[in-house]
């Protein structure tokens, strides 16, 4: 039950829209801190975010976190709602020691064209969500 817009949508089609978007997310404060992880409540809060762009060339959500679902228990259900409205779930999962998280948002939350990638701890956020926006933002070789 905590879920929030911090930003709304904007278009991004040039360098400086991106540098101002990216200092935006930069100096923002950590918006709820504790509680409990319902990664089908805030899939399902996503998904409902689409109804503002009906004109999205491409539909992405991006989940990432370092717990499993512990309250709601709902994933399963809006993983086949994004998956039948055709919108993409990939995720990042911040691991501690081993992959449990890797597996639960590989298992459970992201769709059949999703994909994951694993950061090592918090500290190693920052390289795997670059790699997940390259891999995510470019044009595969054919």
């Amino acid at each position: 039950d905590q879920q929030e817009v911090s930003i709304d949508w904007q278009r991004m089609q040039d360098h400086g829209a991106i540098g101002r978007f990216a200092a935006r997310v930069e100096a923002m404060p950590r918006r709820f801190h504790g509680g409990e992880t319902a990664v089908g409540a805030a899939l399902d809060f996503a998904l409902d975010q689409f109804a503002a762009v009906p004109d999205c060339g491409r539909r992405i959500v991006d989940m990432s976190g370092d717990g499993a679902e512990n309250v709601g228990f709902t994933i399963a259900r809006a993983r086949s709602r994004a998956r039948d409205a055709g919108v993409q779930v990939n995720a990042l999962a911040i691991e501690g020691m081993g992959r449990a998280i890797t597996n639960f948002y590989h298992n459970w939350v992201i769709t059949p064209d999703g994909f994951v990638i694993t950061a090592q701890g918090h500290l190693g956020y920052r390289e795997a969500i670059r790699a997940k926006l390259l891999r995510e933002l470019s044009r595969p070789l054919s």
